[in-house]
């Protein structure tokens, strides 16, 4: 499979989400109790393009040095259909 630049739909800060709105970017949950930032990517499977045929999620932290640093950090995917 070869991407290229049109293959590519990315959801960022500036961008929360895709075009045809499978994807979005639900923003930054502030939790003061546990000193921490929740954030939530919701994928409609189901509404994305059934030409793409690989989802892949990244994380970036620009506030450490290192994700290693991060406490109590984990990914959680639900299939809600």
């Amino acid at each position: 499979m070869s991407l290229t630049l049109r293959n590519i739909i990315a959801i960022y800060y500036n961008r929360p989400e895709s075009q045809d709105k499978s994807i979005a970017h639900q923003g930054n949950e502030l939790s003061p109790q546990i000193n921490s930032t929740r954030e939530r990517v919701t994928i409609s499977l189901t509404s994305v393009d059934p030409k793409i045929r690989l989802l892949i999620l990244t994380l970036n932290c620009y506030a450490l040095t290192s994700l290693s640093k991060l406490k109590h950090m984990h990914v959680t995917v639900i299939d809600k259909d």
